[in-house]
């Protein structure tokens, strides 16, 4: 994870909307703030920030299919089908962006009045500042599991719903949304259809970065085939290619703990299908973790 100052930080606070996302990387979520409520050197009690909360409905459970098809390639999935509008990809943006950077703003003044258990404007006050800083902000992985987990409703995106919000905050979705015909969450799956019929050399906008995606023909497991393919930067190399076939698909799991040694949130995507990673080698990942 990159490292930056607090104070620029807290102003990219509103390009922190959704933290980690699309990457392959690790991130964490602790359910409960330690922080003191008073403001130090503000004269004011700062209230804590309260995550958005998931839609609820009163309709009874249904359980995913388990004969290993995906339920949500249907028309009709059974269940009510909630369509995401650009408005609702920007009102969940911001936020998010407002919770993110409201306890940065909290964190900063908690770092600087000495309430981290180190004396202020230190390099250990520092690190611990940006330590719970990392553990606390909401991402993309904590609105797609909500939405991947509703037992009674499917959650459905297009490309052009999501674009501005894409291209406005950072990280915004754990998929591209290039050329993808439709996006579906819920009962306890992701779904996600490509159009993978033309070939494509061009670029697509991700919280302000600008990443290449092609389309084309290609050999994976000794097959040639269709895809779609995604060059993300990361830390430790310079390009991964993210290769996801017409349809990719997954189960999502959600589970709290109260631990120990802290309460945490452990969000799992597993039984994947249709997605590749290339770096000196075609690998597979079955199963992603993040906690």
């Amino acid at each position: 994870m990159r490292t930056m100052r607090l104070k620029s930080m807290r102003r990219a606070g509103l390009r922190l909307a959704l933290g980690l996302g699309l990457g392959l990387g690790v991130c964490a979520l602790v359910v409960v703030s330690s922080l003191p409520a008073d403001s130090a050197g503000a004269g004011a009690a700062l209230v804590d920030p309260v995550p958005p909360e998931r839609l609820t409905a009163d309709l009874p459970p249904l359980s995913p299919a388990s004969d290993g098809h995906c339920p949500l390639c249907a028309d009709d999935p059974g269940v009510p089908v909630v369509t995401l509008t650009q408005a609702d990809a920007d009102s969940l943006g911001r936020a998010y962006a407002e919770f993110n950077q409201a306890l940065l703003e909290r964190m900063d003044v908690a770092m600087r009045g000495g309430q981290l258990g180190v004396p202020g404007h230190t390099r250990e006050a520092r690190r611990r500042a940006h330590l719970l800083s990392r553990m606390l902000t909401v991402n993309s992985i904590h609105y797609m599991v909500e939405f991947a987990t509703a037992p009674d409703r499917v959650y459905e995106a297009s490309e052009d719903a999501l674009r501005e919000a894409f291209a406005r905050y950072t990280d915004p979705g754990v998929y591209p949304i290039a050329r993808m015909k439709r996006g579906r969450m819920g009962l306890g799956r992701m779904c996600v259809h490509y159009d993978v019929s033309t070939d494509l050399d061009s670029t697509t906008t991700v919280g302000g970065q600008t990443l290449r995606i092609r389309v084309e023909e290609t050999k994976i497991e000794g097959e040639r085939r269709r895809v779609l393919i995604l060059e993300l930067p990361t830390i430790l190399f310079s390009v991964v290619e993210v290769v996801l076939d017409e349809h990719f698909s997954c189960e999502v799991e959600f589970k709290r703990s109260p631990g120990p040694p802290a309460p945490y949130d452990l969000y799992l995507f597993h039984s994947m299908q249709g997605l590749s990673v290339r770096k000196w080698g075609v690998h597979k990942p079955s199963a992603i973790m993040y906690w």
